[in-house]
């Protein structure tokens, strides 16, 4: 995404954050409260950094559809 997102069309960019996103999804989340745990400080911490970086890179060719679904 960081690489190639300058070559994106505004269709590819929403569908890449509607995968995307499901990383975040709470219904996915381990059963168990110490694997909860575990995930929001490793995976989840890390791929939020990384759409954050890639969001603010692209932000001004990132569909507008894509930050209302943000808000």
């Amino acid at each position: 995404m960081k690489s190639y997102g300058e070559s994106f069309t505004q269709n590819w960019w929403i569908d890449l954050f509607n995968v995307v996103f499901r990383i975040f999804d709470n219904m996915k989340l381990p059963d168990t409260q110490v694997e909860k745990i575990e995930w929001m400080t490793t995976t989840c911490n890390h791929a939020l950094y990384a759409i954050v970086d890639v969001f603010t890179q692209y932000y001004d060719v990132i569909p507008e559809s894509v930050v209302e679904d943000l808000y």
